[in-house]
């Protein structure tokens, strides 16, 4: 006999679910909806994907411009012609000789009246003429020189011997001179002390020293600061913006600011306004530190013996008096004052 469930005591297998899904009392699943199908989309062109810019690329470096070379040699001024230098000439020739001997133009003597034949004749010599005098020095003035030779400004005196030191003299009160620039040195500053009457012992060694100590015995021709120390000095005529920079110490004397730019130019008729450079040239440099010096009357003072005003006058005060004391003391040694 088979037993069942009942006889096992209720510990049987569970029975199966019946087909279609119910269980033994249960009610059936429910039927899972279809999902609805998706409506087919247009057919859209898939977007395309942007192509990729290429970075900029770098533009080469342009090489930078080289600096034009600064000019070793500040440009020097031209001379003055020697109608308007006041600087002696030297005597001209005498007149009636010409190239040709003598001969006039035309190759006839004049008058008219002469040879007809005149290419075989010579034509009558000139009267001989007295023993040729020996040329003139040109730094000694004489009324015969002067009557011949081109008429000076009368702004300007003749030229005056006194007025003058040697290169051995200069080298002698400023020992550091250089040899090689001695010889211009010696010729600019005759030129500036005629010009400026410094024609005395006294005046020569006063005016000597207080350029030696300026200059550091004719060393330094610019100051070497930047200037920018005399901006907006009204005293001095600094009034635009710049003009400490632009009119600072040069020469011999140190000529600073614009208003003595300004009348020096006009006294020596060079335009330093716009040129201001010109004051550290040789030449100029010397010419401005005798406009200085006569501006402030100092030939005065030297015949006086006042050495003491002088450097006040340059200076402003009494800086760096024991060297402008050095100097003055071998210039009046070596010159015999």
């Amino acid at each position: 006999m088979v037993a069942t469930e009942s006889d096992r005591g209720g510990r049987g297998r569970r029975p199966r679910p019946r087909p279609g899904g119910r269980r033994p009392g249960g009610k059936p699943k429910p039927k899972p909806k279809p999902k609805p199908k998706p409506k087919p989309k247009p057919n859209s062109p898939k977007p395309t994907r942007k192509p990729r810019t290429p970075k900029p690329t770098r533009k080469p470096r342009t090489p930078k411009p080289t600096k034009k070379p600064k000019p070793t040699r500040k440009p020097r001024t031209p001379k003055p012609s020697k109608k308007d230098s006041g600087k002696p000439t030297k005597k001209p020739q005498s007149e009636g000789k010409d190239k040709d001997g003598g001969k006039p133009e035309g190759g006839k003597p004049e008058g008219g009246g002469g040879d007809e034949k005149g290419d075989d004749k010579e034509p009558p010599q000139p009267a001989p003429e007295p023993a040729s005098e020996p040329p003139v020095d040109s730094n000694t003035p004489s009324s015969e020189t002067s009557s011949q030779a081109p008429e000076a400004p009368q702004t300007e005196a003749p030229a005056d011997p006194s007025a003058s030191v040697t290169a051995a003299q200069l080298k002698g009160i400023m020992k550091d001179i250089p040899k090689d620039k001695l010889d211009v040195y010696v010729e600019e500053l005759n030129y500036a002390l005629n010009e400026g009457k410094i024609n005395t012992c006294l005046r020569k060694a006063a005016f000597l020293a207080q350029i030696a100590h300026e200059s550091g015995q004719l060393k330094y021709w610019e100051e070497i600061a930047s200037g920018q120390a005399y901006e907006n000095r009204r005293d001095l005529g600094n009034v635009n913006p710049g003009d400490g920079v632009k009119y600072k110490g040069r020469g011999p004397m140190q000529l600073t600011g614009r208003a003595n730019y300004a009348a020096c130019g006009e006294s020596i008729n060079l335009d330093l306004i716009n040129n201001p450079q010109w004051v550290a040239n040789v030449d100029v440099g010397f010419r401005a530190a005798q406009w200085y010096w006569n501006k402030k009357n100092l030939n005065d003072a030297a015949d006086r013996g006042d050495f003491r005003a002088i450097t006040k006058a340059i200076n402003g005060g009494f800086n760096g008096s024991l060297d402008r004391q050095k100097f003055y003391a071998r210039a009046k040694s070596v010159l015999n004052c």
